[in-house]
């Protein structure tokens, strides 16, 4: 939903998920982000790169993983549901060995990488301290067409 940065000189943005950290006073770095539900793995970001091997090296860039999560057979070909966790620095491995990368499948409760901390660590991208950004991303076809719901904040303070 909206919320005002101060770095921004509180200017409403919309925020299009929800920013939470594990531990009170910005000790979660490094905890294990997990995987909500089975799913395969679409996109790999870091360093403004996209499923490429490696591991996050920039603290100005984010750490990510994207789950395009299992759906009822009924729904499928209409609906699509996918996660991304964000403020990542460092991917997790895939049980087999090798950095979990995208076509991979995962299991809720997998881990899928580590909650990046300050804004100095690799993946971390953000000056606002310790934390995981998490969205849900629910779209249905339409028409041929993939939609999502959107919503507009009042005057030009964006979508």
């Amino acid at each position: 939903g909206p919320r005002k940065l101060a770095r921004e000189n509180n200017k409403q943005r919309w925020h299009k998920g929800v920013d939470l950290n594990t531990t009170a006073g910005n000790k979660g770095a490094g905890d294990p982000i997990v995987a909500i539900a089975p799913g395969v793995i679409t996109i790999v970001g870091f360093d403004q790169k996209i499923n490429v091997p490696g591991q996050p090296t920039r603290s100005d860039k984010i750490g990510y993983v994207v789950v395009k999560h299992d759906i009822p057979n009924d729904k499928k070909g209409v609906y699509e549901v996918s996660t991304r966790s964000m403020h990542l620095f460092l991917i997790a491995d895939k049980p087999g060995g090798g950095r979990l990368e995208n076509g991979d499948r995962v299991e809720a409760g997998q881990v899928l990488g580590y909650m990046g901390g300050i804004g100095t660590w690799p993946g971390a991208g953000s000056p606002g301290g310790t934390h995981l950004h998490f969205e849900v991303l629910v779209s249905k076809m339409e028409d041929g067409i993939k939609k999502y719901d959107s919503y507009t904040l009042a005057g030009d303070q964006g979508r």
